[in-house]
């Protein structure tokens, strides 16, 4: 099941956009991790991948936004 094709018959927002960005804007949602972008995800994935310090560690509450 494709979840944006369920979200837009679901959800009416004024917006022109359903993209998380957009739509947590809308409602007010402020992220812990300004930062956390996709590239920033990426990275820290293939840090806490490829490495065996305590820094992948960290990554899983970036998870809690």
């Amino acid at each position: 099941m494709d979840l944006l094709v369920a979200l837009r018959r679901s959800l009416a927002f004024p917006k022109p956009s359903l993209s998380l960005k957009v739509i947590e804007k809308y409602v007010g949602f402020e992220r812990k991790l300004p930062e956390s972008n996709g590239a920033w995800a990426m990275c820290r994935y293939i840090e806490a991948t490829e490495t065996s310090d305590a820094v992948g560690q960290d990554s899983k509450s970036a998870n809690q936004d």
